[in-house]
Formats: structure tokens, sequence, C-alpha cells
């Protein structure tokens, strides 16, 4: 197994959060990160639950915001790093063990497992534009499903006469069936729709809710301000993740793929 760059800062991080801890504990009377078993009650009595929720929000809300504008705008070098913060979300979190997985085997591949020509291929082949214009590109697997929708009603007006050579027929006559009707009604200038869902706008419900935020002041810490049943909020969803924990489970992965084993 190829070891990159990314995988050796991985292995610098395992040793570098312990012991830079015990080094500001010691040397500077200084607790930058806690532990699980360091947050002691009084601690907790001090947070802020409101203000750390709106932190935790933010970070979750401003990577998915990151991660769509860069399928938006193709930008596959910037998907690639988003995936790697989300891999670090996926892991802290213990019901997503499936997607953490996932995002490891994309970065083996990316760092190790694919040619530098093939990498390239599955880095910026992630979204597709049919319709031209900027920030327009949508998810290459979104693509397929609307391309799988159009091939499900030809096999529905099949009828009867439903054969798996008529389903072959149908599949590979879409692209020539698509561009023909595309042809055909920019001819007639017949106005197309965008098949976008359109749902009810949320404006005024957003405009309470910032309201509210504002009224109560959430964006400003203020200690010992708790919530009922989210008592002791983290202000980080990666505030127990244990790099060398992680560590560990990404070497375990590694040796699977060495011997020929997948936890997929």
């Amino acid at each position: 197994m190829v070891c990159t760059n990314d995988f050796y800062v991985f292995h610098v991080c395992r040793h570098d959060g312990q012991h830079r801890r015990n080094h500001e504990r010691t040397a500077h009377n200084l607790v930058i990160e806690r532990t699980p078993g360091e947050l002691s009650t009084s601690s907790i009595e001090e947070s802020d639950d409101v203000f750390n929720y709106q932190c935790n929000f933010m970070e979750h809300g401003l990577l998915y915001m990151n991660f769509t504008d860069a399928i938006a705008e193709g930008d596959g070098d910037r998907i690639m790093r988003c995936w790697k913060f989300l891999l670090l979300h996926f892991y802290s979190d213990s019901q997503s063990t499936k997607y953490a997985v996932e995002a490891l085997y994309l970065q083996l591949q990316q760092q190790a497992l694919l040619s530098p020509r093939q990498a390239f291929r599955q880095r910026w082949n992630r979204s597709v534009n049919n319709n031209g214009g900027r920030g327009k590109n949508v998810p290459l697997d979104l693509d397929v499903e609307h391309d799988n929708n159009a091939i499900k009603e030809g096999i529905r007006k099949l009828g009867s006469n439903l054969t798996h050579a008529a389903v072959t027929r149908c599949a590979r006559m879409l692209p020539v069936a698509r561009g023909t009707v595309h042809s055909v009604a920019r001819e007639c200038s017949l106005m197309k729709r965008s098949g976008k869902h359109f749902v009810k706008t949320s404006h005024h419900d957003m405009v309470k809710l910032v309201n509210q935020l504002v009224e109560t002041d959430a964006l400003s810490e203020t200690p010992g301000r708790r919530y009922k049943h989210f008592k002791g909020f983290p202000r980080s969803p990666l505030r127990d993740l244990r790099m060398g924990k992680m560590c560990q489970w990404i070497n375990k992965h590694k040796y699977e793929l060495q011997i020929g084993r997948k936890a997929r």
C-alpha cells in the first residue's frame, strides 16, 4: 500500500493531539481541547447550550453549502476536499459508519489505488451540465436517475411487447430520442418545463426564526444558558474525535484491502 502525504499527516496527528495537549497543560497551564473524561460538571454548567447549538449547526451547514456549491460549479478538487471533511464528520457520528467507509475508500482510490489518469477522471467526472451556464452542474448520479426515469417511461409504453431486446433498444435509443425531441421543440419554439420541483416559500418562517434568534441573542455566548433536553450540547460535532482511533480504523481498512477483503 502506497503511503502518501495525506495519510502521513494522519499518522503525525495521531500523536500530535495528545502530546500537544499535555505540553499546553504542563508548560503553559492551558487546556485548549478537553477529552470527554476531562469535561467536569462545572465546565458543563458554565457552557452555553444555545450558543453551542448554533455553532454546531453553522459548522454542518457551511460545510454542506460548500459541498453543494462545489458540485454546482463542477470543481472536482473542491469536491474531494469537502469529502475529506465529511469523512471526519461521518466517522465521529456512530450512526454514519457506512458513509464513513465510502468516504475513506474514495480517498484511498484517489491517493493510492487508482492510477493518476483514473484518479483525475474520477475527480472531475462527478457532475454534469446538460443545459450550459455557470453553476448549473448536477450530481452525476442524479443525472443517471433522470435517465432511468426516461427509460422507464418508454418501458411502460411497451405493454405486452415487453422483452429483454425491447428494453435494450429503449436504453440505446435514449440519447438519440432525447436529441430529436429537443431539436423539434427548439425549431417549433415550444416551451419546455424545467423539471425543477417548486416548494412553498419558507421566507415567512425564516424571518420568524431569525427574529427569535436575535431576541434571545443566540450568537453571543452566555455562560450557564442551557437547554432542557440538550444539556451539555457540544460546540463542534468533532469535539470527541480522536485521531489515534481514527488512524487505527484507517489502517484496519488498508490491511483488509491488502488481503483482498472489503468492508462494503
